[in-house]
């Protein structure tokens, strides 16, 4: 069973691997210029997963990691 919430938008790849993240999209996440966004590769080799920078400390801080840890 798939964990996708939902279809958001669609980001486009230019030629330096940038990537395009739709304003719409970024309004309703908070994404500003300059946020940090963490790049995880997912189950498949395929699938990558981005994160905010403060989304990824909660998730470490929920998961009890520490420096020692990770």
């Amino acid at each position: 069973m798939s964990k996708v919430k939902s279809l958001v938008g669609m980001a486009t790849v230019g030629a330096k691997g940038q990537i395009v993240i739709p304003a719409e999209v970024r309004r309703e996440l908070g994404i500003e210029e300059g946020d940090k966004l963490v790049i995880l590769r997912g189950k498949t080799a395929k699938t990558l997963v981005l994160l905010t920078h403060p989304e990824m400390d909660r998730l470490i801080a929920k998961l009890g990691l520490t420096d020692d840890t990770l």
